[in-house]
């Protein structure tokens, strides 16, 4: 467990003294026992002169308290107290009693002695002891609920105002799991009855329930919004990828977010969003003008560069991008053109020079000349390649001539399967390849019959998926942002009844939108969301999403696909420690070695791995010298950031926090 340090720090700057040159001084003394030196300098015109001297800084009763600084609901710890006297050496004993009181707020409860009489003399026989010590412990719980939990002692001295004090520590109740959505979504034909039911258990007070139906495809993103909203992690791609739907859907999300207020969703704070979103992605610009997985990388990455200068481009129209790294961007994007491709790696290397070619067009300056050579070099490419290089086709000639060429090849042209994408090192998946497709038509012919089709697709492939990468997330919101911009929100009427529970059920007529939260759709007695029934008319068709987002009580089901992790605790001296028979104990301070093993069946790339902690347990630093097998040499190398950007540059990036661990991969090999 890293160590905690209370430093006594005060400061005066001028104190102006009187006739006979005595001044006074007023300090705030946070709670801290010890020796203090009391410095003064004093000046006097062209005189000057200085004295220090060594102060006892502590009360006569003093408690030291400890606790975990995070738990989850259930834990139960204890609480240790020590009381004890420091009474001067020439003084006589304190005499009396000291009594204690412990309360708890917040999601924290108490049992024992919560209350107690201590004496402050010594014990007879032993007066040679002009102070004394008690211990204390009380067991603490945390409820079933999350928040701050305050744990208060009160000291008072009957007769002794001057010694009564009270003091309070925070404990954390951390919630058990992260938060998550979990999202119902269905597109409803005419005629359809509908059961729509979130399952589960959650954390009392951090529920969000919300329902919506709506004729309009742009309901049918919030799935996908919602996974971007609750992505925890920042690396280059995810920043973007998190990022576009405030260029396309801002105005879409406030439809999608009822319960946020107006202030939350205006224009104003989403460009200071924006803002704070350009500025982080060019903090990992490089001097090649390309852009790194991560602040501090001195490397480049190729495609996510080309996907990161894309954002730029677009975000120009909602915020300031800094003219100067939008030109040293591009000017990277034409070294990628201008590259020799690799033997062992074309596929990756047509696909990113076409990703390239297709910014450069969007941002004005079509490499004419690139884009002939790429077009004899297609069949190289993955099938993202082919799109982003009909989509510059298309944007030169302002029609979609190239990419109804794309589509005539047939579906072999944009086929996943059988390819070997390796690291898949461009994203491909069908989802986020159909969601290029749509942005491509929205770009060039959003009226289009096509374009139209591509939405719908889009829309049906994300209510349809159960899960998302960030990449699929936030091209899908971008694609189906555009084409909304260009289209409007329209589709065709339709009727419907909503039933919540026993309440009186409601009607939607002529394809109007329907929007539940908050008091509109009341949870169960036991906190959790209502089962919603949805029966629509005989004609059009709506989108219906039913959105949850809380803390779940019970761990998520283990899932392996491709991936293998495995976690054992160690004890200093390197023993196994069995934590799930119960029978192990640890102590305060003691060191625990935590060996995590993450194994994969085929290379992938992009893994995050989070290791949430226990209550009670820290990170330890490691760049302390009482971390574990620190020495002389490990402080002088790890004394600054150097290790992480060792770390960074070898493919792994560490995030320490307090109360888990996260590491990012950006590759394994099997």
């Amino acid at each position: 467990l890293s160590t905690q340090q209370i430093f006594l720090t005060a400061y005066q700057p001028v104190v102006r003294t009187n006739a006979s040159g005595q001044g006074e001084v007023r300090f705030d003394v946070p709670e801290y026992s010890g020796k203090g030196r009391l410095m003064i300098v004093g000046a006097s015109g062209k005189r000057f002169a200085s004295s220090s001297t060594q102060v006892r800084v502590a009360r006569d009763v003093v408690v030291e308290s400890s606790a975990p600084r995070a738990v989850a609901p259930g834990d139960s710890f204890e609480v240790s107290l020590n009381l004890f006297t420091l009474a001067a050496e020439n003084d006589a004993p304190l005499q009396g009693t000291a009594d204690i009181a412990l309360k708890a707020e917040g999601p924290l409860t108490l049992s024992g002695e919560t209350k107690k009489s201590l004496p402050l003399a010594p014990a007879a026989g032993d007066q040679k002891n002009a102070s004394v010590s008690h211990r204390l412990a009380v067991k603490a719980e945390a409820r079933q609920e999350s928040g701050i939990g305050v744990i208060t002692v009160s000291v008072s001295v009957p007769g002794r105002e001057d010694l009564s004090f009270s003091k309070s520590m925070e404990v954390a109740v951390r919630p058990p799991y992260p938060r998550t959505s979990a999202v119902k979504a269905a597109l409803l034909k005419a005629g359809e009855n509908v059961t729509l039911a979130v399952p589960g258990k959650w954390l009392k007070g951090s529920l969000k329930a919300s329902f919506s139906l709506d004729r309009s495809p742009a309901l049918a993103v919030l799935p996908a919004l919602e996974f971007l909203r609750e992505y925890p992690y920042g690396c280059l791609e995810q920043t973007t990828s998190r990022a576009w739907p405030y260029l396309t859907l801002a105005q879409v999300q406030k439809i999608l977010y009822p319960e946020k207020d107006a202030a939350a969703a205006d224009n104003n704070n989403i460009k200071a969003e924006l803002a704070d979103i350009v500025a982080r992605i060019v903090s990992m610009q490089t001097p090649e003008g390309g852009f790194a997985l991560w602040p501090g990388r001195g490397i480049p990455d190729p495609w996510k560069s080309v996907n990161a200068t894309f954002f730029l481009v677009e975000a120009k129209a909602g915020t300031a991008v800094p003219q100067s790294s939008l030109d040293a961007a591009l000017g990277y994007l034409r070294l990628l053109l201008a590259a020799q491709p690799r033997d062992n790696n074309k596929a990756y290397d047509y696909s990113t020079k076409a990703y390239a070619a297709f910014v450069l067009t969007r941002a004005g300056e079509a490499p004419l000349s690139w884009i002939q050579h790429l077009t004899e070099h297609e069949d190289k490419m993955y099938p993202s390649g082919r799109i982003f290089l009909a989509g510059a086709k298309a944007l030169k000639a302002g029609n979609p001539a190239a990419l109804k060429a794309l589509e005539s090849k047939g579906k072999a042209a944009l086929n996943l399967a059988g390819l070997k994408l390796g690291y898949n090192e461009t994203m491909e998946s069908p989802l986020r390849n159909k969601s290029l497709q749509l942005l491509m038509w929205s770009l060039v012919a959003p009226g289009d019959a096509e374009a139209a089709q591509l939405c719908a697709a889009v829309a049906e492939g994300v209510v349809a998926k159960k899960s998302f990468s960030p990449q699929e997330a936030g091209m899908a919101a971008l694609a189906v942002g555009r084409y909304l911009e260009k289209t409007g929100t329209s589709g065709k009427p339709y009727t419907a009844k909503l039933s919540v529970g026993s309440a009186t059920p409601l009607s939607v007529a002529d394809g109007g939108r329907l929007v539940l939260s908050g008091n509109r759709l009341p949870l169960t007695e036991e906190g959790q969301p209502p089962a919603l029934s949805v029966a629509m008319g005989n004609e059009g068709q709506a989108y219906a999403v039913y959105s949850v987002r809380g803390v779940p009580m019970t761990a998520p089901e283990p899932v392996s696909a491709d991936l293998a992790v495995r976690r054992v605790w160690k004890n200093a001296q390197g023993e196994v420690i069995d934590l799930s028979s119960g029978a192990a104990r640890v102590k305060k301070g003691d060191r625990i070695i935590v060996e995590l093993t993450v194994k994969a069946a085929n290379p992938v790339s992009h893994i995050a791995l989070s290791d949430l902690l226990p209550g009670g347990v820290e990170v330890e630093n490691p760049r302390l010298k009482t971390a574990a097998g620190a020495t002389a040499d490990d402080q002088e190398a790890n004394g600054d950031d150097s290790d992480d950007s060792e770390n960074v540059n070898q493919g792994i990036y560490i995030d320490l926090r307090e109360d888990r661990l996260l590491v990012f991969f950006d590759s394994l090999d099997e």
